[in-house]
């Protein structure tokens, strides 16, 4: 495997979950009306 798409995998996966981090927080805030 080449780890220079070991190492785009794994940023493109931290990148995904952050944005998931996001959203889930957006929708909260919302949901509570802060």
């Amino acid at each position: 495997m080449n780890r220079k798409f070991l190492l785009c995998l794994v940023l493109f996966c931290c990148n995904l979950l952050h944005c998931l981090n996001y959203l889930t927080f957006f929708f909260f805030f919302n949901l509570y009306g802060f």
